[in-house]
């Protein structure tokens, strides 16, 4: 048989979730150079491997589709607990491949599928500055649902920086006030709509990034992908210790500083360690390269589920 190109549609379209973003148009895009990409909203198209990032249909739905593809899963932020995992093994055991996107989730994923564990690749990132900056704002970017832990935090220490936080806000109705998204009077905070331009302008503008997860299972078990990019784009992060983002950098041989030690984290020597930190991240984490490690692996789990590997990766 001649060899060609493998067909991998990405579904379901879902562009308000970051991890679409992420994960489903920016990889399909990428992917389209070495296979035969195609986007799903709810069908599933005629294709050697459906990817499923984040949303997926059920259990006997998935055992029909198995019939005639791949299947593979990318579960990011979906699951609040390990009694819901363990809820819907039958799902989970449709998939031929399942992307841990956080290696704390391996082990739960593990008795289901097999498991890979998957960088984002790098997305909202801009060139590091030449210089250390000595002035400017904090930076805290994310979901509004997640803004508590920053809340309480920011209410418990005196900063002479400016907070800056760029979150969803409603549409067309009048933005929250700092105070009404719980901020006391206590620190300097500004509060506006995230959008992927002002993501990026304020990435230039701002002095370090902040973040701060909190004790929930979706907390536990983020990706560190927000924290990758904040030290890609030479931004000095400050981070709880025990969170998922600090134990992958520990791999790395970063000292990620904690937030309550403003003197390190606001130095020049973090901010150095910051800029080779940033330079391995930009090689390691860039799309291209991200794209090929998640080709590959699809590959492979499409030629051990039917049996024949003549599908070839250009």
């Amino acid at each position: 048989m001649a060899l060609t190109r493998l067909r991998v549609a990405f579904g379901p379209v879902a562009p308000e979730f970051g991890s679409w973003r992420w994960l489903g148009s920016d990889l399909c895009d990428a992917l389209s150079k070495c296979c035969e990409t195609q986007v799903f909203e709810r069908a599933v198209p005629d294709c050697d491997v459906a990817v499923f990032i984040k949303f997926k249909p059920s259990a006997e739905v998935l055992q029909t589709l198995r019939n005639r593809a791949s299947l593979v899963y990318c579960p990011v932020d979906i699951y609040g607990s390990t009694a819901e995992i363990e809820a819907d093994s039958a799902s989970l055991s449709s998939f031929d491949l399942i992307f841990a996107h956080c290696r704390r989730l391996e082990r739960y994923f593990s008795a289901f599928a097999p498991v890979k564990y998957l960088d984002h690749p790098l997305k909202y990132v801009v060139p590091p500055t030449d210089e250390h900056v000595a002035d400017g704002p904090l930076l805290w970017i994310g979901n509004r649902g997640n803004l508590e832990p920053v809340v309480t935090w920011v209410n418990e220490i005196d900063l002479s920086e400016e907070i800056w936080i760029l979150t969803d806000l409603p549409v067309n109705a009048k933005h929250p006030s700092p105070g009404e998204l719980g901020f006391t009077s206590r620190n300097r905070i500004r509060v506006e709509n995230w959008t992927c331009e002002r993501h990026l302008a304020w990435l230039r503008l701002s002095r370090a990034a902040l973040d701060i997860k909190g004790v929930d299972f979706r907390s536990r078990h983020k990706p560190p992908a927000k924290a990758f990019d904040y030290l890609a784009s030479g931004l000095p992060l400050a981070m709880n210790q025990n969170s998922s983002a600090a134990e992958a950098l520990q791999t790395m041989d970063f000292r990620l500083a904690a937030p309550e030690n403003l003197e390190y984290w606001l130095s020049k020597e973090y901010w150095d360690a910051t800029q080779r930190l940033g330079e391995t991240l930009r090689r390691e984490l860039a799309l291209p390269r991200i794209a090929r490690q998640f080709a590959d692996l699809i590959h492979s789990a499409f030629a051990s589920s039917i049996g024949r590997p003549e599908f070839v990766l250009t």
